[in-house]
Order: structure tokens, then C-alpha cells, then sequence
């Protein structure tokens, strides 16, 4: 993919999420990866923050992958095991994607990869992009009170 598109895809993505769900967007440059970035309540209160990054990666003559890694628990608490070992049930019930713990920094993730054809125009990958953030949101919404009630331990 050319910078250009990519460049073109995350600046309608930040728009979108900016102007219609009232987001904070940042594009970023980590690592020598650029990265949309923003930070999402998951309840109607408006709270159960969760960090949503966006990033491409090269794939194949074919395809590209969008990876949408979503860090819904900065730091687990005492309750570590019970939430590991929640992570197998919500994995095979998962709407899409799949959960983990990001061992080093002890960090509940979630994280979903959206293959692109390469021929696919910007507009059409947004879109994309746009169907399969929503669905991953929703997934998240569906287990983040489980999983904070985990992590402190009760």
C-alpha cells in the first residue's frame, strides 16, 4: 500500500471518528508504524475506557491487514488467574477477535486483524475498517465489566 492511501484511509477514519462519534483521534507515528489512536467509553455512563489502535501491515502481492488491538485493562489487578482463565470461554464465543494478556506490561487486550484486498479503494476500506471497529467495540462493551470485576479479584 502507498503511503499516500494509507495516509488518505487513517485521515477518513480520524474524520469519521472525530466528527461523528465525537472521538479524540490521533495519527501517530510508534516504532516507525504509523497508528490511529483514541480512547473510547465502553458504558452508557461514559466510562470503561478502553485505548483503540489501528495500524497497517504488510501481507502478501494480494493483501494487506489492518490490526485494531484494543487495550481494555492498563494493568490487571489481583485477580489475574480467574481473568486468564475467563479468556478461553470469551475466545470461543467472541463476536470477533480474539482476548489476551500481554504478559509484560500485564495488560487485558483485544485484538482483531481485517484482511484488504489491495486493489480495494480507500473509501471501500474505510468502510471496512469502520463495520469491523463497531463489531469489535461491541464485543469489547460485552466483557468489560466481567473483566474488571475479574481483575480486581471478586
Amino acid at each position: 500500500m502507498t503511503t499516500e492511501k494509507r495516509i488518505a484511509i487513517f485521515q477518513a477514519l480520524k474524520q469519521g471518528l472525530t466528527e461523528e462519534m465525537g472521538y479524540q483521534v490521533a495519527i501517530e507515528t510508534v516504532n516507525g508504524r504509523e497508528m490511529l489512536r483514541f480512547t473510547a467509553p465502553m458504558f452508557e455512563d461514559n466510562t470503561g475506557y478502553v485505548l483503540f489502535e489501528l495500524c497497517q501491515m504488510n501481507y502478501d502481492e494480494n493483501f494487506e491487514l489492518f490490526q485494531i488491538f484494543s487495550t481494555m485493562i492498563m494493568s490487571v489487578g489481583p485477580g489475574m488467574d480467574k481473568l486468564r482463565a475467563a479468556l478461553n470461554d470469551w475466545n470461543l464465543t467472541a463476536l470477533l477477535g480474539a482476548y489476551g494478556i500481554y504478559e509484560e506490561l500485564g495488560q487485558l487486550y483485544h485484538k482483531y486483524n481485517v484482511v484488504i484486498g489491495l486493489d480495494d479503494t480507500p473509501d471501500s476500506i474505510v468502510g471496512q475498517l469502520l463495520s469491523a471497529l463497531y463489531i469489535a467495540m461491541d464485543e469489547i462493551e460485552r466483557r468489560l465489566a466481567d473483566a474488571i470485576a475479574l481483575s480486581s479479584g471478586k
